[in-house]
């Protein structure tokens, strides 16, 4: 299987959809497959923005970890790293660690 597949019609690829459903240990396993951590899905998100849009804390880290880009931008501009921030009335502290720790500058 090539990690890096992106479907036709919904234009996802297996480490979105990893991220999207909040699954570490897959995105890790993709990541060792070869997946491009910063590989965009059509809409020009990456496993990053998804994880950050549904609060999937285990990803977010798992992607930090393994040096995903916070600064990422999807087709509407948006970074990852503001795409976090604006939910942060749910960041958990090891979200908050990872932030601090990856970005120098949260304002864009």
């Amino acid at each position: 299987m090539d990690p890096n597949f992106q479907d036709e019609d919904s234009g996802e690829t297996p480490l979105t959809l990893a991220a999207k459903v909040d699954d570490a240990d897959m995105l890790l396993a993709l990541y060792n497959g070869g997946a491009h951590l910063d590989f965009r899905a059509k809409d020009g998100a990456t496993a990053l923005h998804k994880a950050t849009v549904r609060g999937g804390f285990k990803s977010v880290e798992k992607v930090f970890q393994l040096g995903g880009s916070p600064d990422m931008r999807d087709s509407d501009g948006t970074a990852a790293k503001l795409t976090w921030l604006e939910g942060c009335s749910l960041l958990a502290p090891t979200g908050t660690r990872y932030l601090i720790d990856t970005t120098q500058d949260v304002s864009v």
